[in-house]
């Protein structure tokens, strides 16, 4: 092995030294005293009481009086120096001068007499910080110092002397932000004594495994933590001897003090690898008194200088951390390098600082739960506009202070903790009130009645808003730069049923979850809530909300179909399987020690299983009186068990087992005892493990201290003691049992010895088949201890001290009783991933979920459903494109004026996803909708120094191996593309693209320059608020005139045309696709498709309904955003799909080539051939002043898009749609193609038009029938086959001469034309339609959709398509339907009354519709037409037809010469309508149309059916044919059968296509 040396760039350009700092001399030992102060912000007093000084009792500390007795010091006497490190307290006295002070400190800092080091809010804690969180109180202060005192204030030395440990990730933060060096006090005991003996006290860390050479960092072990050498502590707070240096005296010790101190520096030099060493002088709240401090340190320079003369080789001067570092560096030495961390720091044998991973676990969920709101604050500051504001930088400030190290990490006494908890409340209420303005602001002309309200106790399921009001708004902002699901939970009172709307005016499928017993008998709990209601919430925006609408009901049928399934299950030896919907996660539980032992994903072929075992256990904590190292006990800061084996919870381990099932989620209530319960938590259709813990008041009675945790055990899983923790939320690092990298480790604490802080997960990983992950909602100490082993500590409660100088017990209590906390984790397994994401992207896609959930709040209101969406804003997205799925937002924030702070990350390490580690590319513009970027400055981390201004030492390092891992022209290399591309993007005038590129791990900061992106009020919703007030004016040469031109008018126009695709405003014509409406307008679709064109000029309804059969809900809403925005983003995995669906629809610019737009003739009698430019298609046109008609000359042979065609004057005109099948699962037949080389299905979507002369007696099987033939079906696609089996038809019935006429809806202007519109599927006596064939497969069992030879009214078929509102899942069918959101793309039948605003105005029209048929003939005692009231007439025979036999009844026996058969022509007398039959029977279902009348009932449950065929393949499709008429039919609940597709976890991704499968419940699982 040797040593290679290698010279690494850390900086571009020369670096001069500092000309205020002492070089020292040559061939001495220059000794830099640095004069400094430690003051926490918060830790045996609270802050104020630390910056006044009172509460002296407790400490004598007093910040300011150390900030005036320093200043004045420095100000008498040039040569002295001093640095500073907490801003929060800096800038509180700064606050309090005048200008002349002000201006005189301003002064000491640009001599360099007065230096800022770390810079921070804060010395933020490294264990149980968030990186989001430190670099967010890293910017407030490092900005505030830089607006304040300019480069002269800018810090370049981390100092982190004080934390209790340091974590990589600390390091790489700190190089980021332009920092030269870091210090640090503390590190493991034997560590340091390994340094010292082989002089590696300074090397050079590694901080990164991705960033190279960015985030390598200049690192310095202190001598003697922070505090001065023995003997030399000269404050009011000190004990030691001052210099005294009068000869007289009897006392007099200079010789003494002398000698001690060039000894001191001897022994510190010799630990050191060059000639420059640095002494601390200064401790916590020291120079109170500062003349102290310097009249000693004058006479100690002076004595010991003296000495020189005498042979002595010490030199002593003033000096600071960055003039220590730059003495450093001229050195020019080749430094040792450190690629781990240092973790856990251990100052003895017994004394492992590992327990402040998890003390004060209720403050550390807090400071979390806190900081995803600070996002969200930040985030609609500036998309509404509000910018810098005083409640915002009150926030910002208090979770600043938070991140001490002596307050995120539970290390403070409980008053003080207190104090945190009140300022985070203070800050949260705050900067609500900017959240509330904003969201007035996003709602221009609302005035509502009421303000929205922020929940702070829905973790234990408490809010008087939702408890109390009979109607209210749920308000769910999305602060992720891309869409999510969430599952939304709101507590409520029993007895009370809910409907839920959302902001589209649909129904949601809600559940009622009964609250755990353990959380409603919590102490100091007051409420009222029994219940938890829970509903999906859908695509939440990126960077925006939906809205959604609860209101109460008193209907106690939907209260039942409501609640929840709940039931204990028996006790049994066998492993019982719950939640066993397919795509889903099951659990599998042993019943009788109700614990958790088994995982499996539900596929077809069976369960997956996946052997796992969790439980609770305890240590007991030592209680010792400290008075030696092997008596210390267990504290605030140290874990130390009394034994290697914890205790289970409760006896034999044993817990209770309660089951919820729902359509939602599904629940299994574990409660071990009194103190610990735990909810397992699985949402169907996901594949992820939600563990909800409750742990507390942990019983103290019996004396013993105790330390719970959450183990669990994968059997048979070899990790060889290695697992992986991340480091501060961001990268992993490896850990492995009993070892430490850097030196030889004897530990003699085997349990707490192992312990590291696990901010956001920990990993296992035994290779390519075995990787599992365990995610936190706050930081917790953790370990692996033994293979396939997982262990996290959730909560502490210690009866003793730890002797480190808190002084009290951690022992938290609230309300007379033991603290009680409440958290979640979250499970993880490779077997989870696939190939569109693996087990990297789960882990990191959920982990950013988890970090940054939803902020839910809640606002009273009066306002009906039809109210709050006509009026309301509903739902609102501040991007313009959502970012990559590898890229996190991290901040958008405010700067003041027209600036914005923005970092985007690469969040995937190298290697870590095959997808999702690639670069990624993003263009900074999509992040901002409505404003426009002017300029981009790429900066620093922190936001306070150009990027391309930044300097950085160079630094020689060694490292093992001949491969050298970074030089000096990469990184020029490197700087010079960086500072090419800021030019790029940075300069103002010269504007150029915002497209970046982020490699793994990669941040980048940006300071944009912004502007509105239109002069129109900011995300105004209604156009007749937009204004126009942007015009450029210029006078026309030579003519006197004024040219006005607008500027934005392009911006303008599609800027609205998007906010009316977001209101669903003014829209014409609605799109029905899977379950789902969408309005949109006609002259969007007519523009950017040609098949929507054709259907639009073919359709006289003026609010025509189109049902979409076979395109997924998320293609056709990425194709819609694509009309209507110009762009959408889609994962390259999902663009194939996407493409297939834009040629169904012969979607412009994507399928279509859109360079010369078809011009269609407008005389009448003009018939044209349009062919698409590279397409190969021809397209057939015909106009006609009234209408478009066509006939078919050929035949229906599978077309690769939309086709127009000719048709006889006695077909039905049509436009027919066909190509490859989108949504349908099916497997095409091999070699099937549609002569362009492509495979297609045979899915045809006909809009069909009829005349009252278009008989449809026809026998002869004409050429254009379009009934395909069904493609050969494997028993994978045995479910999904029907996808391709018929086409569907949307039939607007007319007279010739005149379009259908529609009554107007009563709604907002718009019109429905329910009664003109069916699906037609055939009729089974029609010779023209297609025939059912009975040996063709079954379809799901959920799904009772007709066949294609059933016809079916335009009601059966929205009703099948629509979900049902909040309850109503099912129509009394008794098939259940567990999916949300439609996942899998298949539902049960329901009802129509009431479901939705839409459902309402054409349940309207069709009443009154009814009414109008009715209303001449009476109603019948049912309420419906009977059959002798239908209007009819016979048809006179024309006079050109043959004579017929006289046995026809007709008056006139004529034949028709088509079809051979006597001539009768039966006419519909429907107004409007001029439907014509020769089959009486026909026109008699026909007027069913009109009427609604379903006289065909299910003898299995509540359907009913217009027609005997579509009754019958209900039968055949929902019941199987398995039931007998005189069987009870099942419940919903005891039917438990689901058809969904896998999806992923939190929130689901691109779900992965595979089959569904009914599975039935177990035995085990029977409803009680």
């Amino acid at each position: 092995m040797w040593l290679a040396i290698a010279c690494v760039l850390l900086f571009f350009g020369n670096v001069w030294a500092n000309p205020s700092c002492n070089p020292g001399k040559a061939g001495m030992l220059n000794v830099h005293l640095v004069c400094h102060t430690h003051n926490d912000v918060g830790w045996l007093k609270t802050v104020d009481q630390y910056f006044y000084g009172s509460q002296n009792s407790i400490q004598l500390a007093g910040v300011e009086y150390i900030l005036d007795s320093v200043v004045r010091t420095l100000l008498e006497d040039p040569e002295k120096k001093f640095i500073y490190v907490e801003s929060a307290f800096f800038f509180r006295w700064w606050d309090e001068q005048t200008d002349k002070m002000k201006a005189d400190v301003k002064g000491l800092v640009e001599r360099g007499q007065l230096e800022f080091i770390g810079g921070g809010w804060c010395m933020n804690d490294e264990a149980a910080a968030h990186y989001n969180a430190i670099i967010d109180q890293m910017t407030v202060g490092l900005r505030k110092l830089n607006e304040t005192f300019g480069d002269a204030g800018k810090p370049t030395i981390g100092w982190q002397i004080d934390p209790f440990g340091h974590s990589r990730e600390q390091a790489s933060l700190f190089a980021q932000m332009g920092f030269n060096g870091l210090f640090h006090g503390r590190i493991d005991f034997d560590d340091k004594n390994t340094r010292l003996a082989n002089k590696t006290m300074e090397m050079v860390w590694q901080a990164s495994q991705d960033l190279g050479d960015a985030a390598w960092l200049f690192t310095g072990i202190l001598p003697n933590r922070y505090s001065p050498p023995r003997g030399f502590c000269f404050d009011v707070l000190c004990r030691d001897d001052p210099i005294m240096d009068d000869p007289r005296l009897k006392d007099y010790n200079v010789d003494e003090k002398v000698a001690d101190f060039v000894k001191a520096a001897e022994t510190e030099s010799s630990g050191y690898a060059t000639d420059h060493i640095i002494m601390t002088m200064g401790e916590d709240f020291n120079y109170q008194s500062a003349d102290m401090w310097y009249k000693n340190l004058d006479k100690l320079i002076r004595y010991v200088n003296a000495r020189q003369g005498n042979g002595s080789r010490v030199n002593v001067f003033y000096s600071t951390p960055s003039c220590y570092l730059d003495s450093l560096h001229q050195a020019n030495l080749t430094w040792p390098t450190k690629t781990d961390d240092f973790f856990p720091y251990a100052s003895g044998n017994h004394t492992y600082w590992t327990g402040y991973f998890t003390s004060r676990a209720a403050l550390k969920g807090h400071v979390r739960a806190t900081n995803a709101f600070l996002q969200a604050v930040k985030q609609v500051s500036v998309l509404t506009g509000l910018g810098a504001d005083p409640r915002l930088e009150g926030l910002k400030e208090a979770m600043g202070v938070l991140q001490h190290h002596d307050a995120v990490s539970g290390t403070a006494k409980q008053a003080v903790t207190d104090d945190y908890s009140e300022r985070l409340d203070q800050g949260v209420d705050g900067a609500f009130e900017m959240l509330a303005e904003a969201y007035r602001k996003l709602q221009p002309g609302v005035e509502t009645e009421e303000s929205p309200v922020y929940c702070s106790q829905l973790n234990i399921s408490s809010c008087s808003v939702t408890e109390t009001s009979d109607s209210f708004l749920v308000t769910a902002y999305n602060p992720l730069a891309k869409p999510r699901e969430h599952i939304i939970r709101i507590p409520v009172p029993a007895g009370t049923a809910y409907k839920v709307t959302n902001y589209q005016g649909n129904a949601v499928t809600v559940q009622l979850v009964p609250i755990p017993d353990s959380v409603l008998t919590l102490p100091g709990r007051n409420s009222n809530a029994k219940l938890d209601l829970v509903f999906n919430s859908g695509d939440i925006p990126p960077l925006g909300y939906l809205q959604f609408h609860v209101r109460r009901t008193n209907s106690r049928r939907i209260l039942t179909q409501q609640m929840s399934s709940v039931y204990i299950p028996e006790a049994s030896d066998q492993l019982q399987w719950f939640n066993q919907q397919e795509g889903s996660l099951a659990l599998g539980m042993d019943t009788k020690t109700g614990t958790l032992k088994a995982i499996g994903v539900v596929r077809p072929s069976g369960i997956d299983m996946i052997k796992v075992n969790q439980t609770f256990l305890w240590y007991a904590g030592v209680n010792g009186n400290n008075s030696k190292e092997e008596w210390r006990s267990s504290g605030a800061y140290i874990f130390r068990p009394n034994t290697s084996a914890p205790f289970p919870v409760s006896e034999g381990d044993a817990a209770t087992l309660k089951v919820i099932q729902g359509p939602v989620v599904n629940e299994i209530h574990q409660t071990w005892n009194g103190w610990v319960s735990q909810v397992l938590r699985v949402v169907p259709g996901t594949l992820l493990l939600q563990m909800e813990w409750l742990v507390g008041p942990i019983p103290i009675q019996d004396g013993v201290g105790k330390e719970v945790v959450s183990r669990l055990v994968w059997p048979d899983v070899n990790t060889h003691k290695t697992f992986y923790t991340d480091s501060n939320g961001r990268e992993m690092i490896k850990r492995v049992v009993d070892y430490r990298p850097t030196w030889k480790l004897n530990n003699l604490e085997p349990v707490a010895g192992n312990y590291y802080p696990v901010t956001s997960r920990i990993l296992l990983d035994a290779g390519d088949n075995f990787k599992a992950a365990l995610l936190n909602d706050r930081a917790q100490g953790g370990t692996s201890l033994d293979d396939g082993h997982m262990e996290l500590m959730v909560h502490r409660r210690l009866l003793h001290d730890d002797a480190f100088g808190v002084g009290e017990a951690l022992n938290e209590t609230a309300f007379g009783e033991g603290l009680v906390v409440r958290g979640k984790h979250y499970l993880l397994h490779s077997e989870f991933g696939d190939s569109m994401c693996d087990f990297g992207c789960l882990h990191r896609l959920v982990g950013e979920r988890v970090l940054l959930p939803p902020i839910i709040s809640f606002t009273p209101t009066t306002a009906t459903h039809h109210d709050w969406i006509a009026r309301d804003n509903t739902k609102f997205s501040g991007v313009r494109a959502e970012v990559p799925y590898n890229v996190h937002l991290l901040s958008l924030e405010p700067l003041g004026g027209s600036e914005v702070l923005v970092r985007v990350e690469h969040q995937f390490q190298a290697n870590e996803s095959v997808t999702f580690s690639a670069p990624a590319t993003l263009d900074l513009q999509d992040l901002l909708a409505d404003w426009d970027i002017v300029s981009a400055q790429e900066t620093t981390l922190a936001a306070n120094t150009i990027k391309k201004d930044l300097n950085r030492y160079q630094w020689k390092v060694q490292h093992e191996g001949g491969q050298q891992r970074g030089g000096s022209e990469d990184a020029q290399r490197g700087r010079k593309e960086g500072r090419r591309q800021d030019a790029q993007r940075g300069g103002g005038e010269r504007g150029g693209p915002f497209t970046i590129t982020l490699k793994p791990m990669e941040i980048k900061t940006f300071i944009l320059v912004v502007k509105k992106a239109s002069d129109r009020s900011l995300f105004t919703k209604k156009i007749s608020q937009v204004r126009c007030s942007n015009v450029c004016l210029s006078v026309m040469a030579g003519e006197g005139l004024l040219s006005l031109r607008w500027n934005n008018h392009r911006t303008s126009f599609m800027q609205v045309l998007s906010s009316l695709w977001d209101k669903h405003k003014y829209s014409d014509v609605t799109l029905a696709c899977a379950g789902k409406f969408y309005s949109v307008h006609k002259f969007v679709l007519s523009t950017c498709s040609d098949y929507f064109l054709d259907i639009v000029e073919n359709t006289p309804c003026t609010h025509p309904t189109i049902v979409l059969k076979d395109i997924r809900p998320q293609d056709l809403e990425a194709l819609l955003n694509y009309m209507y925005l110009g762009e959408v983003n889609v994962l390259q995995t999902d663009l194939s799909r996407l493409i297939k669906a834009a040629e169904c629809l012969r979607i412009k610019g994507l399928a279509v080539p859109d360079e010369t737009p078809p011009q269609y003739p407008t005389d009448d009698t003009k018939t044209g051939s349009l062919v698409g430019a590279g397409s190969g298609q021809e397209i057939s046109t015909a106009a006609q002043t009234t209408k478009r008609r066509r006939t078919d000359d050929e035949s229906s042979n599978s077309l690769p898009s939309p086709q127009r065609k000719k048709k006889s004057a006695r077909t039905s005109s049509a436009v027919e749609a066909t190509g490859d099948s989108i949504c349908s699962r099916d497997q095409q037949q091999e070699g099937e193609s549609d002569g362009s080389g492509r495979e297609s299905h045979d899915i045809t979507t006909t809009i069909t038009t009829t005349t009252n002369n278009n008989n449809n007696n026809n026998n002869n099987n004409d050429s254009h029938n379009t009934s395909p033939t069904p493609t050969s079906t494997t028993p994978r696609d045995m479910h999904h086959s029907q996808d391709s089996i018929g086409e569907m038809r949307i039939k607007t019935e007319e007279q010739e001469e005149e379009e259908v006429k529609c009554e107007d809806d009563g709604g907002d202007g718009s019109e429905a034309c329910l009664a003109a519109l069916e699906v037609h599927l055939g009729h089974p006596d029609d010779p023209h339609q297609a025939k059912y064939d009975p040996s063709l497969p079954p379809g799901p069992p959920l799904l009772p959709q007709p066949y294609p030879s059933q016809p079916q009214s335009f009601e059966e078929i929205v009703s099948q398509a629509l979900p049902g509102p909040s309850g109503l899942q099912g129509d009394g069918t008794g098939a259940g339907w567990e999916g949300s959101r439609g996942k899998g793309g298949d539902m049960a039948s329901f009802h129509l009354q009431g479901f939705t605003q839409q459902m309402e105005v054409l349940e309207d029209s069709v009443h009154r519709m009814r009414g109008s048929v009715c209303a001449e003939g009476g109603l019948a005692a049912g309420g419906a037409c009977t059959v002798g009231q239908y209007g009819m007439e016979l048809i006179p025979p024309p006079p050109s037809l043959a004579p017929g036999s006289s046995s026809s009844s007709s008056s006139d026996p004529r034949l028709d010469l088509d079809t051979g058969r006597p001539y009768r022509m039966w006419r519909c007398l429907f107004p409007d309508c001029g439907y014509t039959t020769d089959r009486e029977s026909w026109l008699k279902q026909h007027f069913r149309k009109h009427t609604g009348e379903k006289p065909y009932s299910c003898p299995f449950c509540s359907f009913r059916s217009a027609q005997k065929g579509n009754l019958n393949v209900h039968i055949k499709r929902v019941h199987y044919g398995g039931l007998q008429p005189q069987q009870q039919p099942k419940t919903q609940q005891q039917q438990q059968l689901q058809h969904q597709q896998p999806q992923l976890p939190l929130p689901p991704l691109q779900p992965t296509t595979s089959n569904a499968q009914s599975l039935s419940k177990p035995s085990s699982l029977s409803s009680t």
